[in-house]
Order: structure tokens, then C-alpha cells, then sequence
């Protein structure tokens, strides 16, 4: 490593005490250092230089602000995260660009969590069959299938029953290509959770 680019490390962060490598690393305006590489080289002066910061400056906490672009409704307001790479192809070093909208669901899904009520479709977040579904209903559980799913979490969909035609559950499933019913099966289980066993049951449109 060049001396001279470890001066310039050292000095620059007396003068942006709280930056951390990647601001420094911007600051340097060097194209052909990485982000780790200039950290490493701050680790370094921190330990042999003690009139370096070794830690943020302690300034009293503020009260909270309003955010000046608090979104109100879906899709007002767009933010942009950016982030470098640490990596390069074929000697390109790529930028990760994600478009974020700045409308925050999570009080929209309590809202209909709260309509839900004690009634709801349990389902993982992944899944396949029926497995580890849950039905609710008034906070007693209907029906429940194992499985080795759930990990990732679980989300609540509004309760509508199956019909009930002599002890058996029927559930119509369709086919869409490009958005076009193509296709059409009748399923049955004595179980209100259609799963891999469910029976699949000849039919005719007349």
C-alpha cells in the first residue's frame, strides 16, 4: 500500500470524525481502492495514531422529527438505495440501485388484521398442498395439516369455508395462460384443507 494514500486516510478522518469507510473511501475519490481497503487502512491508523477519533462524538439525543417526505398513501413517494459492490466483472465495478416506496403497509395490515378478528386462513409464507395451513374460526381452530413449513413466517387470509356436499369438501382450481382460463379441476377431501391426497373428480361443462 502506497504511504502516501495512508497519510491522506489518516488525516481524513480528523476532519469527518463520525464517517466510516465507505464515506472516506468517497471522499478519497479512488477508483482504484475497494471500501474494505480503506477500512482496513483505518483500523490500522486507530490503533497506531491516537489522535485519531476511536468513536463517535456523544452529543445529546433530539426529540423526533416528522419526516418531510412522510408518504401518505401507496406510492407517493419513491427513495432510492444505493449501494456499491464488492465485486467487479470483467473489471466493472457495479452499483445495486433499489426504487423503494416511501408508504410504510405495516399499519394497513394491522388494520386488517384487526378486521380478520378470531377468524382467519393461516398459511406459511411457503408452502405447497395444504401444508401447515390452519383454519380459525372465532379463535378455534377448525382444521390444521402438519408439514415441514413455517420457518419463514405465516400470513392471515380472510376465512371462507368450503361447501359441504354429504361430508366432502369441493374446491374448484383453474389454469391461466397469459391471463386466460385454459383449464378447470374439481378436488375433494373429506379434510376442509385441500391437500396432495385430495381426490381429483371428473367433470363436464354443459
Amino acid at each position: 500500500m502506497c504511504f502516501a494514500v495512508m497519510v491522506e486516510v489518516y488525516h481524513l478522518p480528523k476532519r469527518h470524525p463520525d464517517a466510516g469507510e465507505f464515506r472516506i473511501w468517497s471522499l478519497l475519490a479512488r477508483s482504484d481502492l475497494s471500501v474494505r481497503t480503506i477500512g482496513r487502512i483505518m483500523a490500522v491508523n486507530k490503533r497506531v495514531y491516537d489522535d485519531i477519533p476511536h468513536g463517535r462524538k456523544t452529543v445529546p439525543k433530539k426529540d423526533p422529527q416528522p419526516h418531510p417526505f412522510k408518504a401518505q398513501r401507496p406510492h407517493q413517494y419513491w427513495f432510492i438505495d444505493g449501494r456499491i459492490m464488492d465485486f467487479a466483472l470483467a473489471g466493472v465495478t457495479w452499483w445495486s440501485l433499489i426504487m423503494l416506496d416511501g408508504y410504510s403497509r405495516t399499519k394497513d395490515l394491522v388494520k386488517y388484521a384487526a378486521k380478520l378478528g378470531m377468524s382467519f386462513v393461516r398459511k406459511p409464507l411457503y408452502s405447497r398442498e395444504g401444508a401447515n395451513v390452519a383454519l380459525v374460526s372465532a379463535g378455534t381452530t377448525l382444521a390444521e395439516q402438519e408439514g415441514p413449513y413455517g420457518a419463514e413466517g405465516f400470513i392471515r387470509q380472510a376465512l371462507s369455508p368450503l361447501p359441504n356436499f354429504s361430508d366432502q369438501y369441493a374446491v374448484l382450481g383453474s389454469w391461466l395462460v397469459d391471463h386466460t382460463p385454459c383449464g378447470l379441476s374439481i378436488r375433494e377431501d373429506e379434510n376442509p384443507i385441500t391437500g396432495n391426497t385430495s381426490r381429483f373428480l371428473p367433470h363436464a361443462i354443459l
